[in-house]
């Protein structure tokens, strides 16, 4: 055989497809085989597993009847689903409400804040005027220092000045008052004088009657005056006595009932109930008289009385108002803006009055009515 023989190309072409094709089956038939063994395993599995679900399918089937477990576990799943339902629906309707509130809040603060700034706006505009007004007050304040320190040393001058009239003053009210006393020693002796003349005017008081009765314990006395001393009801009388030279009152009284020639009076007014009123006590009124009854005629404004008080007072004291000035009267009561009443009075020699010397010096009181001054 020749050594450089060799074999054809078809041949080998032939061959190495068989092999090929072989191969190709072998595989083939190895898949075949391994996919077979693997549906044998899964077939089994399966098998295992329908039992499981057959057992799991009757136990399925016993929970899923009318009254089973998990119809009932269902049921209340369903149950707590519709209350969660229903809560949810709450919760929304409060999550509505809550949002509408905290929009209507959320307002409400911006609202504020927005306030809130135009007023700290206002504040930061107002604080700038009053730095402006505080630099004017304080330019002013300068001013005014300066101005004050110029009238203050003007004080000290004009204070200087004073002083020296001060002195001047004081050397001048030495020597008045030198003069001063002088002049009240001199009133001093004039009142020694006007007293002792009223002492001795005291003395001449002329009694108009006495107490013939009297009891402390009623308050009641008996005066030797009646009717034909042309006496009246109402009128009233300063109690005295004589005691060491001096006239002292021991009270007033007031008559109210009138006889022919006594009278019983009420007791009115006791100064001293150590020295009440007794027997033989004086009696003095200085507008009655025995024998005629004085006239008193009142003009002017008075202060502390009217007119119509002022004669009721004249009247009940035993004395006669009259409406004009004439020879038969003897006193005018003369009050303010009464000039040409007094210019006639003096013409006819008439005595005249002050209100205060009708009512307080003739140790009377008015009989009723309020004053003006009440």
């Amino acid at each position: 055989m020749d050594a450089t023989y060799r074999t054809p190309a078809w041949a080998s072409g032939l061959m190495t497809i068989f092999i090929l094709a072989c191969t190709t089956v072998f595989v083939f038939l190895l898949y075949q085989h391994a996919r077979e063994y693997a549906l044998e395993e899964q077939k089994l599995v399966l098998m295992a597993e329908v039992k499981e679900l057959r057992a799991l399918d009757g136990q399925l089937t016993s929970q899923i009847a009318p009254d089973g477990p998990l119809v009932k576990q269902f049921q209340t799943k369903r149950k707590m689903l519709d209350e969660l339902i229903s809560e949810t629906a709450a919760a929304e309707t409060d999550a509505n409400t809550l949002q509408g509130r905290c929009t209507e809040g959320a307002q409400a603060i911006r609202d504020g804040m927005d306030k809130s700034a135009r007023e700290r706006d206002r504040l930061i505009q107002e604080a700038k005027d009053r730095r402006q007004e505080l630099a004017q007050v304080e330019t002013q304040l300068l001013v005014n220092e300066r101005d004050f320190e110029t009238r203050r040393a003007q004080l000290r001058d004009k204070i200087a000045d004073i002083r020296k009239k001060l002195d001047l003053v004081q050397k001048t009210n030495l020597k008045e008052n030198i003069v001063f006393d002088t002049r009240l020693a001199e009133l001093d002796e004039r009142i020694v004088e006007l007293t002792r003349q009223r002492e001795v005017a005291n003395q001449d008081v002329q009694a108009d009657g006495k107490v013939l009765q009297a009891d402390a314990t009623v308050g009641f006395v008996i005066i030797d005056l009646g009717r034909q001393h042309a006496l009246r009801k109402g009128s009233k009388f300063t109690i005295y006595n004589r005691q060491a030279g001096r006239n002292v009152i021991k009270g007033m009284i007031e008559v109210s009932k009138v006889d022919e020639s006594i009278a019983t009076c009420r007791v009115i007014e006791e100064k001293d109930s150590n020295n009440p009123i007794v027997l033989n006590d004086l009696l003095h009124n200085p507008v009655f008289d025995r024998n005629k009854i004085k006239g008193f005629a009142v003009y002017g404004a008075f202060h502390r009385f009217s007119k119509d008080e002022l004669k009721r007072f004249i009247v009940e004291s035993g004395g006669r108002f009259d409406s004009d000035l004439t020879v038969a009267t003897d006193y005018l009561v003369a009050g303010d803006n009464a000039e040409d009443a007094l210019l006639q009075a003096n013409k006819l020699g008439i005595t005249i009055l002050s209100e205060e010397q009708l009512i307080e010096s003739q140790l009377f009181r008015m009989a009723s009515g309020p004053s003006k001054n009440d």
